[in-house]
């Protein structure tokens, strides 16, 4: 079959289907659609509508895979790591720390570049004032996306890439979609290098859980910090003097990531390298419809509102 800018495909063997950049993408931008929709219905029940938006998205997850012909387990590596678990857990657990700040502090950079410039909206988000409210927090806004996210992103897209794609420029595309997903411009960085850290988590070690332990441990924390500390979401204006500060910390987490990257590189490259051109996927008119979609929302978010 000829690759063509209208429809790439890529047959990876006679027992897995054909890829198709079109049909993956347009299903992401279904569950973009499908985030947009539950933000508006439950914008002042964000505990609910998260549940809600999360399971549909699990949901969906699993029904399209099986209606393209894959095996759920299979595409969600639903297997315990390839190595030692524990060593497995003490690898995730070392490299997201490190990726929170990283993240972090390219967040901060971002910000203090454009703070002067566009306005950057107050994110709304609900103290839990109990413990069992503060339980109930974290599953609906910790577990389930880690779940339901992990199982579109690193699931489904990543692996539908990987037919097509080497392994890191399909965990590349998958994390910027990952991150396109979230419609925030202010919120770009940290879902971005946090799902490259989880694609590699999962390419590298073949287990799904990883990447969902890695987004519980991220979403965990902030919750639990908001929990424990007041006004811990309050945004202020980064200083140059913030930047100086973190910066050699930010370094170190950087190599640190880096190390543990290259540390198991074989397992990322397993497999023949795939023919696939990262940019006939950017250049794919279903990616800049994608695009678009994020353009458009990402100008909405800066001007105050909210959908997600």
């Amino acid at each position: 079959m000829n690759l063509s800018s209208r429809e790439i495909v890529f047959l990876t063997s006679k027992s897995r289907p054909v890829f198709s950049i079109a049909k993956t993408n347009l299903f992401l931008l279904a569950n973009l659609l499908m985030v947009v929709c539950c933000g508006v219905i439950f914008q002042h029940q964000a505990i609910f509508g998260s549940i809600v938006l999360e399971s549909l998205i699990f949901l969906t997850t699993l029904a399209w895979t099986s209606l393209q012909g894959s095996s759920i387990g299979e595409i969600l590596s639903l297997r315990l790591p390839s190595i030692p678990s524990l060593k497995a857990v003490g690898v995730t657990l070392i490299v997201v720390a490190a990726g929170i700040y990283v993240a972090s502090f390219l967040d901060q950079l971002s910000r203090f570049c454009l703070q002067n410039r566009v306005p950057f909206p107050e994110v709304e988000i609900s103290t839990p004032q109990s413990i069992p409210q503060y339980l109930w927090v974290l599953f609906a806004l910790a577990a389930m996306p880690a779940i339901a996210e992990e199982a579109l992103f690193r699931g489904f897209i990543l692996k539908s890439y990987r037919t097509y794609l080497s392994t890191g420029k399909a965990v590349f595309i998958s994390s910027l979609f990952f991150s396109m997903a979230h419609l925030s411009i202010n919120n770009f960085w940290t879902p971005f290098i946090l799902g490259v850290i989880y694609g590699w988590l999962v390419s590298s070690f073949d287990s799904i859980f990883l990447g969902v332990l890695g987004h519980l441990l991220n979403n965990g924390l902030a919750l639990t910090l908001l929990y424990l500390i007041p006004n811990f979401g309050r945004q202020r204006l980064v200083t140059l003097n913030d930047l100086i500060i973190q910066f050699p910390p930010f370094v170190i987490a950087g190599l640190m990531i880096l190390m543990l990257i290259l540390r198991y590189k074989p397992g990322i490259e397993r497999g023949a390298e795939k023919p696939g051109r990262l940019g006939a996927v950017l250049c794919h008119w279903s990616t800049w419809l994608l695009f678009m979609v994020f353009a458009f929302f990402a100008v909405i978010s800066l001007a105050g509102l909210r959908f997600n």
